[in-house]
């Protein structure tokens, strides 16, 4: 019922609910229509196993190998939770190789059951051990075990968590992308209506993302998609800054030549876009640079 509420924005558009159900038809053209993103069978286990990068390796092993003894604790005990959590992870990881499409974060279901049974494999494990010295043995290599996840988490999160180094980064926002948006917060600083200053964004969807989030704070924010639609629209060839990606700055350029300065910011691997600052708004900037020297 509140799903119901909210697609049909509170029965208003009942058409809605109808779309909630045909959103499903994108995600079973993309599992039989990979391109970049198609991946071998074995491309989520490999991810988990061992992966090297840049000199660094990889691994969670360690939970694949408590995962196991889970499931041999759930042969074995006969426990239903285990037993549920068992089939659970064994169903969803075979489904989820067996579609060519494949990103990292789609392992998350089916990690999430292995963890489960990490956890059941490793009560297993100690229950089994009658003495006390290799209870401690088996307790020092968990330790060890744990540190290694523990840093490569550190590793993953702080240190390399939009670098290629990293196997879990995929198609991912770079860095260079937010000096993007530190840049459109310094000319606006400059300009006499600062959040309410005009910015024009001209470029396909799928090059735009984060870029609406990033600029929510701005009142008067347009998008397009082709560079017609926005010189069509008033004021724009002279809005003090313009954000295009590739294809469409080689459009804009010759249009705003001599009145734009230009800069190129990375958004995501071999995706750039362009910012265009108005001349008068560049040497106000570039004037506040010298008097802070």
């Amino acid at each position: 019922m509140t799903a119901a509420l909210f697609y049909s924005s509170f029965f208003t558009n009942p058409k809605g609910l109808v779309d909630s159900v045909l959103a499903f038809q994108s995600y079973f053209t993309k599992s039989g229509t990979p391109g970049l993103h198609g991946h071998p069978w074995w491309y989520y286990l490999g991810l988990l196993t061992r992966t090297k990068s840049g000199g660094l390796v990889w691994s969670e092993a360690l939970i694949l190998a408590l995962a196991c003894l889970g499931l041999l604790a759930a042969v074995r005990k006969r426990g239903r939770f285990a037993i549920f959590i068992s089939f659970y992870a064994l169903i969803t990881v075979v489904v989820f190789s067996i579609i060519p499409y494949k990103t990292p974060w789609n392992l998350l279901p089916f990690h999430l059951g292995f963890v489960i049974l990490a956890g059941i494999g490793t009560v297993f494990l100690f229950r089994s051990l009658r003495e006390r010295y290799r209870k401690i043995l088996v307790g020092f290599f968990l330790a060890v075990g744990l540190f290694q996840l523990g840093w490569q988490s550190y590793q993953a999160n702080f240190r390399y968590y939009a670098d290629p180094w990293n196997p879990y980064v995929y198609a991912q926002t770079g860095t260079d992308f937010l000096k993007l948006v530190r840049r459109v917060d310094e000319i606006a600083a400059l300009h006499p209506d600062h959040e309410r200053m005009t910015i024009g964004v001209v470029s396909d969807p799928g090059e735009t993302w984060p870029l609406p989030w990033s600029l929510r704070r701005y009142a008067r924010v347009g998008y397009w998609t082709d560079w017609k639609e926005w010189r069509a629209a008033a004021g724009m060839e002279d809005a003090p800054i313009v954000i295009a990606s590739r294809d469409q700055a080689d459009q804009i350029r010759p249009l705003i030549q001599g009145r734009y300065q230009s800069e190129y910011y990375g958004l995501r691997p071999d995706v750039l876009l362009m910012i265009f600052i108005r001349n008068d708004l560049w040497e106000r900037r570039l004037k506040n640079r010298a008097a802070g020297e």
